[in-house]
This record gives structure tokens, sequence and C-alpha cells, in this order.
């Protein structure tokens, strides 16, 4: 087995066992040293217009770029353009893609022109105007996939809400119209590990999920719980990509955030944050720490002075309204002490159960269990005081894993009931204020949301995972705001990263498990 921690050894490991080859690969190209110590190390001149579109071929030896000057430029891997080809255009060009199995001789091009143009490149000069393809559709086309499975197929979506299967061996196409039921189309993708599923960008946040064999009803809908509740503003997936594995989809929403789903075709292999809710009340018999309380905690106990510093850090920074930093903190405290234990599943994952939580729980959670609900606390109550698209949700994910620790926990019980409220969720609020008032009978400083939220509760907003399934990891901070084709991808060789760029001209690196930005 090759250990990421003892390079020199896994070296030697794979040169006795080249069937570790590939695993070293994956694991050693690109590391975290790696991430953090990325440079700019070429500047591509050669296109006049705005690059709304780059792709490597499989070997990584060519990009191929398409740009608002209507030019495919083909670069070597060490940045020298090869070949710079003007097409027949006359808009810019929004994607290009290398033909798989075409030996990289194969290109497509779609355009602002509806056009859709297929290059032989062996055959074209640097000035020539040819294409040996063309397919028309009537609307702007965005994006194009296209299946390793099935190389001479592709797919491609424009903005008169038309999804097109066109066939590169007989030129034959299939429309299927959702220009009534969703609108303009703006990206898609395909599950290379389930070549069937199919997924679809729209004008809106929402992501239908299509088996290709079958494109009459979704096989599911995405779309992140506080849009769905709490929709303000114009959303829309500009860029969608599954990962390697082909369980999780990369979800990239304009003016809001990065997301990445579980896709397994579970239908309970998502979490719902509000019928979780519902089920942790119902569920008082299995509550861990019954007789416990901990509020009012202004220590941190059995931890170390790294630790202790690092949280005075933390609630420093949440003081001085350096939220995003006390949110970072936080998180790494809770990785620190829950990730290295294998027990953030049984603390954090929304579809477990709260008796498996009291039956698992260890002696890592109890001797650490004040910090760990401080740092939830704080993480909760930055994420309400900071108030970024999605932060209430974060927050109600926060506080309702203090009460499966604590189910008496004031603080997090307020401050849940207060979140619920804010994204109208006013059914589910009164519900979580009638439970608090049963476990606290003395406490009568909440009645007055109740009659708030009966005044307002017709206009409750309701979600449930029976519509649609939400995100299960949420990444912040770049700005996606002024074009509608900006993109997100996985990176490294076990898809461990997120990287995406943004309007403020940088390229933003997540660590995915930790949700940890990198580098910016």
């Amino acid at each position: 087995m090759i250990d990421c921690e003892h390079l020199p050894c896994s070296t030697s490991k794979r040169e006795i066992d080249p069937s570790l080859s590939s695993i070293f690969k994956r694991r050693f190209i690109v590391t975290e040293s790696n991430v953090k110590s990325i440079q700019h190390t070429y500047t591509l001149h050669g296109h006049e217009g705005c690059v709304n579109s780059i792709k490597w071929n499989d070997s990584g030896t060519l990009l191929a770029s398409g740009s608002d000057d209507q030019h495919l430029i083909i670069w070597h891997q060490n940045g020298r353009l090869l070949r710079r080809l003007q097409t027949l255009h006359s808009n810019n060009i929004f994607s290009v893609l290398f033909v798989p199995h075409a030996h990289d001789h194969l290109l497509l091009s779609a355009a602002g022109d509806s056009l859709i143009l297929l290059h032989e490149l062996d055959q074209m000069s640097s000035n020539d105007l040819c294409h040996i393809q063309k397919w028309e559709c009537k609307g702007r086309v965005k994006k194009m996939a296209i299946c390793k499975e099935e190389p001479r197929i592709f797919w491609a979506v424009s903005e008169d809400g038309v999804l097109k299967q066109c066939d590169l061996r007989d030129n034959k196409t299939t429309d299927f119209d959702f220009s009534e039921e969703y609108g303009s189309l703006k990206s898609l993708a395909i599950n290379e590990s389930s070549s069937e599923m199919l997924a679809i960008g729209l004008s809106s946040a929402l992501v239908p999920i299509y088996d290709k064999r079958n494109m009459k009803e979704p096989i599911m809908k995405l779309l992140p719980a506080h849009l769905s509740v709490n929709e303000e503003g114009h959303f829309l997936s500009t860029n969608l990509e599954f990962n390697k594995s082909g369980n999780e989809l990369l979800v990239n929403i304009g003016s809001d955030n990065i997301y990445i789903f579980d896709v397994k075709k579970n239908n309970h292999a998502s979490p719902d944050i509000f019928s979780t809710i519902k089920s942790f009340m119902s569920d008082e018999k299995n509550f861990p720490f019954e007789n416990t309380t901990l509020e009012g905690l202004s220590s941190i106990k059995n931890t170390n002075n790294f630790t202790e510093q690092f949280f005075n850090q933390t609630n420093k920074f949440a003081d001085e309204k350096e939220f995003s930093q006390a949110i970072d903190n936080c998180s790494e405290i809770l990785n620190f002490y829950l990730l290295k234990n294998g027990l953030s599943k049984q603390i954090f994952t929304l579809s477990s159960t709260n008796k498996i939580i009291s039956d698992r729980i260890s002696s890592h959670i109890l001797n650490n269990s004040n910090l760990i609900i401080q740092c939830l606390l704080t993480r909760g109550r930055c994420f309400m005081e900071r108030s970024w698209k999605g932060d209430l949700i974060d927050a109600i994910k926060d506080y309702l894993s203090v009460l499966r620790i604590n189910p008496k926990c004031k603080m997090a019980h307020q401050n849940l009931i207060k979140n619920l409220y804010a994204l109208n969720q006013f059914n589910i609020a009164k519900e979580c204020l009638s439970f608090y008032q049963k476990l606290h009978p003395e406490d009568t400083s909440a009645e007055h949301i109740i009659g708030k939220i009966s005044e307002e509760e017709d206009e409750s907003l309701n979600w449930t995972s029976n519509d649609f399934r939400d995100y299960i990891d949420r990444f912040t901070g770049h700005l996606n705001i002024n074009t509608d084709i900006k993109e997100a991808s996985w990176f490294g060789g076990d898809d461990q990263y997120i990287v995406a760029g943004s309007d403020c001209g940088s390229i933003f690196i997540w660590k995915d498990k930790l949700k940890k930005l990198l580098k910016f």
C-alpha cells in the first residue's frame, strides 16, 4: 500500500510493483504542498477577444481554446501556440471539445451564432475556413459534452431551451425541447462512470438529472435548500461536472456559491436538513447527554495550549467581525478532533440517526465536548452574522449538531428557531419552538415568537427531499456574477480539490473534504 507520508518509500514500492503506478500518480502528482506552491508559469498570447472555453486532450499534451474572436487555438502543454484556426463562426465561441479516441484530430466548437462545427485538424491550415460537419440550433449554444464510452455521440444545450443529441457518424440529431419547462439551458455534463446519467444547467439554480435512455422525467432534481425557500436575485448553473467516481456533481451557481451534490441513485443518499430536524425532535429517547447542560462555557478544558490559543484567536476574529477567518478556524479545529478519529460522519452527517450517534459516540467526543460545542456555536453565530447566501442553512446544521451532542443547549435551540424563521420556514420553526418549551418549561423568553409565526404561517415555504436533493458541501469566497459560463472543476487524482475562477481575476482552490481555501 502506498503511504502518502513517505514519498521515498512509495517511490521504491512503485518500482517493485508496477500495479502501484496509477495509485502513485493519483496521490502524489497533486498534493497540498504542490497546490500551495502553484505559481504563474506561462501567459498564452494569441486570441484577440475574451477566451470563453479551454479544454485539454486526454493525454494533457494539447490545449484547445475558443474566443470571442471566433478563432480556435491549439496550444502545446509548454504554452507554445501550435495552430491558430479561423472558423466560420460569426459570433463568440462558447464551448470547445476534443472528440475522444480520434488521435486529437477532431475538434468541436459551439458558438453564439447557433452553430456547432466539427473540424478535422489535419486537413486545416491556419487560414482555412473549413469544417467537415455542421449542426444548426435556434439559440446561442452554450455548452457541449461527450462521453468516452460513446465517442461519436455528443450533446449540446442552447438558450432556446433545446438539448440536442448529435451523431458524428451519420449527422443525425435528436432534439429534446425543454423551453416550456425550464426556459434557457446553460450547461450540461455527462457522468463518465454512469454514462446514462446527464445533468442539465438551467437559467435557475435547479439542476435536473436525466437518464439518457428515458428523457421524459428527471431521475432527480438538485437544488440548494436556501435558494428554494428564500430565492432572491438571479441564479443560474454556469457549470456542471461529475467527479471521477461518478457519485458527486459539482455545480457552480451564478450569484451564489459552488456546491457538491450526492447523485447516488438511492433517493435517501442526500441529507435533508428540514426533515432531519423533525426526525431529531421525534427521537427524544435516543438523546445523548440527556442530563447534561453545557451552557455558558467560558473556558476550553482538556485541550492543549495550542488549541486553546487557536480558539481564543478564533473568538477574537468573531468579535472583530472577521467572520470568514473565524469560520475557517472553527472548521480546522473540528476537523482536527473529529476527522482524525473518524467521528465526523456520526456527528455531522444529517442522514444518520440519533441512536447511531449515541451508540458510537466515544471518549474523543466526551473529552472534547466543550471544545466541539463551542466551535459549533461560534461557527454558527459567524454564519448568522456574516449572512452570505447559504450561511443560514449552514448555521442550522451547526446548531443541530450541537443539539445532537447536548439537546438541552438553549443557545443552539434558540438560534435554530431564529434561522428557520429567517428562511420563512414558519411551520417547522413553530414545531421547534414547541419542542423547546417542552424541554425548558421554565423559560418564557421566546413566547413572543409564537405570535409572530402564527400571524405569518400561511406564507410558510416548505422544502422537501421528496421533490429536491440538497447539497452536501458548499464552497464560498469566489465571485461569479459577470458571465454565465464561469467554470468550477475537480482537481487532483482523487478529486480532492476544487478549482474555480472568480470575477476578481483570482483562481480559488479549496480542499474538498475540509472545505478549506488553500490558495487564491
